[in-house]
């Protein structure tokens, strides 16, 4: 089975993008606050819908065991992912072992179409 080796970010720098993230800032302070059951914008019914499954470790997010990673953040994690070229369906398992955002099925596959190798 692949592994990521080495994170390719920091609790620290997860946490001030996911402060500093138009939408994963009000998702936080949501589920501190109790849930996300009345937010009813489009932008935020991903993470509605996993709403009782969201928790919160120093100030990120987390679904499960994967992090949720800001948007800033994301070409730095599918950049470790591409890493390798494991290919479509290892990368996705492997992305979902660590990490999710919503549409990152389709980020993954794009990163892909792009890829010059």
């Amino acid at each position: 089975m692949m592994e990521l080796v080495k994170s390719p970010i920091s609790e620290a720098e997860l946490r001030q993008c996911t402060r500093n993230d138009p939408f994963l800032s009000v998702v936080l302070r949501r589920v501190l606050e109790g849930g996300l059951n009345f937010e009813a914008r489009e932008c935020f019914k991903p993470f509605v819908a996993r709403g009782k499954e969201l928790t919160t470790e120093s100030g990120c997010l987390l679904w499960g065991s994967c992090v949720i990673v800001p948007e800033a953040l994301r070409s730095k994690v599918i950049n470790e992912l591409h890493e390798v070229h494991p290919g479509m369906s290892r990368r996705k398992a492997l992305a979902r072992s660590y990490v999710w955002w919503p549409n990152i099925d389709k980020d993954l596959e794009s990163s892909v179409r792009h890829c010059r190798t």
